[in-house]
């Protein structure tokens, strides 16, 4: 993730640390499971939309499970070598029920200003839970931010996206 550079002077000594302000404008987030097969069979189309745009966007993997762990979360993102990605652990599920997550693995994409310019599967992959496409496969999750960065809108509908579905606790 690219961030800026604060640099301070204390006292004749410069400290420079990198400040929490990002120079992306997209915040691209993408609810997961550690166990989820579709999520983990997505981890390759991550990797390379994270690399494709890294300039445009900064990527967070929210992970959304209750027993989700610091140390599980650390163990998929090694494995599937998702190093340009923040990790969250949302176990109160707070940020994915605000950005209206219902499946892992869901991409949503913010501008800025906070405003959802992409809700939606990260490609056609699965056409139903456990039913994978042999071919024609389209990386949804590439048009969208294509199309959000030559500053067009995003074709609506969103296409829903194909997992393992987020289940809520309730409340007592």
């Amino acid at each position: 993730m690219n961030k800026i550079l604060l640099c301070l002077i204390f006292f004749g000594a410069i400290i420079c640390a990198p400040s929490l302000v990002s120079q992306n404008h997209l915040q691209v987030y993408i609810f997961v499971s550690e166990e989820c097969p579709a999520c983990i069979y997505m981890t390759s189309d991550l990797n390379l939309l994270s690399e494709k745009y890294q300039e445009s966007a900064d990527f967070h993997l929210v992970f959304v499970k209750k027993n989700s762990t610091q140390k599980s979360a650390d163990s998929f993102v090694k494995k599937y070598k998702l190093k340009q990605f923040d990790t969250i652990l949302d176990n109160a599920q707070e940020l994915c029920k605000k950005l209206g997550g219902t499946v892992t693995p869901e991409a949503v994409v913010l501008e800025d200003t906070g405003e959802t310019l992409y809700r939606g599967r990260i490609s056609n992959a699965f056409y139903a839970p456990g039913k994978i496409r042999k071919s024609g496969k389209v990386i949804d999750l590439d048009v969208a931010l294509n199309y959000i960065i030559q500053h067009h809108e995003v074709a609506l509908p969103w296409l829903d996206a194909v997992g393992c579905y987020i289940t809520y606790e309730k409340k007592n």
